[in-house]
C-alpha cells in the first residue's frame, strides 16, 4: 500500500521559542548527566537507522486498519530549516510548534541536519504499531517497556506554557508554605479513554471523586468537563456534584498538596506542578516522559498507588510530617528550575538529535 503523504515547507509562524544564549551555552557545555543517560537508554535497541527503515515503518504501520492513528510525521532538518511529510494537516499545531522551536532558535543552536520519524499523538505504544516498527520513533510519552519510542520534550502550546510559568512564578512568591491550605487539590477533565457504563468507576479520576466525597477534609477534587463519556454516567456524576469550576494553575498553589493523575496517557500538569512549591502526589503510572528518570520518589514527589488506595494514608502522613512534605515541595521546585526550563528543553533536544545522527553514520 502506498502512503498518501505530502511534503510541506514550514508555513506560518507562532511566537518565537526564545532562548537565553548564555544560559543555553552553559547548560549545553555541562548538561545534566541524566539527560544523556536517558537518551542512550532510549537508543540502546538500535545500532543504526536508515531511510529505508523509516519508509518501511511508515508503510507498514499506515497499512494497518487504524494506522492513521500513529500520527506519523517524517521531519527533515537542514541548515536550521524544517520540512516534513505527514498524513496530518499542514496546520497541525503540534507540528508547527516543533518547527517554530527549531527555526526560531537556529541562530543560537547549531541544530544537526537529520531526518527522523515522530509520532505526535499522546504516546506511541499500540502493540500492532510496535510490531511493525523498524526504526526509532520520537514520542513525547511512552510506556516504560517500549523499546522503539524515543522520548522528546513536548513543545506544543508554548505560548500558554510561558504564560502559565510566569503566573505560577508570581503566585509562588505570594503563597508561602505556612499560608497554604492544608488540603489536596485537583481539577481535570474526564480523559483516560471512554467513560462507559461498565468500568467508568475503575478509573483513577473517578476513584478520586469518590474519595473527595468520603474525605472532604483532605481532598478537594472535581471534574471540569465530561469528555468522551456515556450520557448516563454524565448524568449520574452531575447528580453527585462531581463537576466543579476550572481553576487556573496559579490559583491552585494556594493548597499545600496537588495531585497528578494520568489522563489519556501522561498528566500534562505535572511539569508546572513541580514549579509550584507544593507537594505533588503522583499516581503510579506505566507512562514516562523525557525527564521522569531523573525524579526520585519522596525527594521530588510523593508516589501514590494507581488505584489511589493509599492516597488518604499518604495525605495523612504529609499533614503529620509537615516539614518533610515541605522539603519534598521545595526539592520538586528546585528540579523544575534547574532542569525543566526552555534552555533545558533545547539542550535535551540538541543532545537527542546529535546522538540520533550518529546512528546514521
Amino acid at each position: 500500500m502506498t502512503i498518501n503523504c505530502l511534503i510541506f515547507l514550514a508555513v506560518g509562524k507562532l511566537s518565537a521559542f526564545e532562548l537565553d544564549k548564555e544560559r543555553f551555552e552553559e547548560k549545553k557545555n555541562a548538561p545534566a548527566p541524566w539527560m544523556q543517560a536517558q537518551i542512550d537508554k532510549d537508543f540502546s535497541p538500535f545500532s543504526k537507522v536508515t531511510q529505508k527503515d523509516i519508509k518501511r515503518t511508515m508503510r507498514a504501520v499506515n497499512a494497518q486498519p487504524a494506522g492513521a492513528g500513529s500520527n506519523f510525521v517524517h521531519y527533515h532538518i537542514h541548515s536550521g530549516l524544517v520540512t516534513f511529510e505527514t498524513n496530518l494537516g499542514r496546520d497541525d499545531h503540534r507540528i508547527l510548534s516543533f518547527i517554530d522551536m527549531i527555526e526560531s532558535t537556529h541562530h543560537i543552536v547549531n541544530w544537526p541536519d537529520v531526518d527522523f520519524l515522530a509520532s505526535v499523538w499522546d504516546s506511541y505504544d499500540a502493540p500492532h504499531y510496535l510490531a511493525a516498527t523498524e526504526c526509532p520513533v520520537f514520542t513525547m510519552c511512552k510506556m516504560k517497556n517500549n523499546p522503539y519510542g524515543i522520548l522528546i520534550p513536548e513543545v506544543s502550546f508554548q505560548d500558554h506554557r510561558d504564560w502559565a510559568q510566569r503566573e505560577v512564578e508570581r503566585a509562588v512568591l505570594d503563597s508561602p508554605w505556612e499560608h497554604k491550605i492544608d488540603r489536596a487539590l485537583w481539577r481535570g477533565n474526564s480523559t483516560g479513554s471512554y467513560w462507559g457504563k461498565e468500568l467508568w468507576d475503575t478509573k483513577g479520576r473517578a476513584r478520586l471523586i469518590f474519595l473527595t466525597k468520603e474525605r472532604p477534609d483532605l481532598i478537594d477534587a472535581g471534574l471540569t468537563g465530561s469528555y468522551f463519556m456515556d450520557k448516563e454516567v454524565d448524568r449520574y456524576l452531575h447528580q453527585m456534584e462531581a463537576f466543579k469550576d476550572f481553576i487556573w494553575p496559579q490559583d491552585q498553589i494556594t493548597h499545600k498538596y496537588l495531585l497528578t493523575l494520568d489522563g489519556n496517557t501522561f498528566a500534562s500538569s505535572f511539569r508546572w506542578q513541580l514549579q509550584s512549591n507544593c507537594a505533588i502526589f503522583k499516581q503510579e503510572s506505566p507512562y514516562i516522559e523525557w525527564y521522569y528518570g531523573a525524579l526520585r520518589p519522596y525527594e521530588h514527589y510523593i508516589p501514590i498507588a494507581s488505584d489511589l488506595s493509599d492516597l488518604v494514608e499518604k495525605l495523612t502522613w504529609a499533614k503529620e510530617n509537615d516539614e518533610a512534605a515541605r522539603a519534598i515541595a521545595e526539592s520538586g521546585r528546585a528540579f523544575y528550575l534547574n532542569h525543566l526550563t526552555r534552555e533545558d528543553i533545547a539542550v535535551y533536544i540538541y543532545l537527542l538529535l546529535k546522538t540520533y545522527l550518529m546512528l546514521g553514520e
